[in-house]
C-alpha cells in the first residue's frame, strides 16, 4: 500500500544514504529535477510486478494541481484509488486496504 500526495522530492540515492550526483544526473542548482524524480519513481513502479508485488496506490493529491501520480499504479499494474486529502485517516485507509485484498 502506497499513500501519496503525488509530490516527489527526494531521490532514491538519498534515501539509501548516498549522495546525489548533480554533475552527471539531471539537476538544477545541485538538486534533482522534478522530471528526474518522477522518472525514478515510475521506473521503480515498473519493477513491482516483476517482484510479484501487488500495489494499491492511495492518492491524496489535490486534483486542482495534479502531478499525474495515477501513472504510478498503471506502471506497477496496481490499483489506483483517489481520496480527498481530508479523508486520510486510519479507518478510511484500513477500509480501502480491506476491500482490495
Amino acid at each position: 500500500v502506497l499513500i501519496t500526495d503525488g509530490r516527489v522530492n527526494v531521490p532514491l540515492c538519498i534515501s539509501r544514504g548516498e549522495k546525489f550526483d548533480a554533475e552527471h544526473l539531471p539537476s538544477i542548482d545541485g538538486r534533482p529535477t522534478k522530471e528526474y524524480l518522477q522518472d525514478e519513481v515510475l521506473h521503480c513502479a515498473q519493477m513491482l510486478p516483476k517482484l510479484g508485488l501487488d500495489l494499491v496506490v492511495i492518492d491524496s493529491e489535490d486534483k486542482f494541481v495534479g502531478t499525474g501520480i495515477a501513472r504510478l499504479s498503471t506502471k506497477a499494474q496496481g490499483t489506483y484509488i483517489h481520496i480527498d486529502p481530508r479523508d486520510v485517516r486510519a479507518d478510511n485507509i484500513a477500509n480501502i486496504v480491506t476491500q482490495h485484498k
